[in-house]
């Protein structure tokens, strides 16, 4: 009979490709633990700062609203305003209209508290950021009989 050949103090081949692909496996997922939450608050981290310029817009539209409606109708500015604020909380908002001494301007001011989801950037950020819209119009006599 033959000696039985000895495999090598490493393995066969095939045994040293398997363990080599083992390590490998484990390494990408350590690197994976490693970057996911990174990656994870730059997702979030955009999503929010996507909604704080979407709130400022929103702010900024309710305002310019607002003031064309004390414009036409001054009886139903806060309701104007309020209909604006599409996706926010209408009762958060702090709205302040303004006619000027003489009654020929209206100046129309809405500030929103805007709160991060991300609890990390909210704790950076303090717990918000003010948005604030602002607005002013002529107020011009009505046009009775011409149309």
């Amino acid at each position: 009979m033959r000696d039985k050949e000895e495999a090598p103090a490493g393995g066969t081949s095939v045994q040293r490709v398997r363990r080599a692909a083992r390590s490998s496996r484990g390494q990408t997922m350590v690197e994976f633990a490693y970057s996911i939450p990174v990656l994870l608050l730059l997702i979030f981290g955009l999503i929010d700062f996507s909604r704080a310029a979407y709130t400022a817009a929103v702010v900024q539209w309710a305002a310019q609203e607002g003031a064309r409606s004390a414009t036409i109708d001054p009886a139903n500015v806060m309701q104007a305003i309020e209909s604006k604020l599409v996706g926010l909380q209408a009762n958060r908002a702090n709205i302040v209209v303004t006619p000027s001494a003489d009654g020929s301007e209206v100046t129309v001011q809405v500030t929103y508290l805007f709160e991060f989801v991300t609890p990390i950037i909210g704790q950076l950020g303090g717990g918000g950021v003010q948005m604030n819209g602002s607005a002013s119009m002529i107020v011009q006599p009505p046009l009775i009989g011409q149309y």
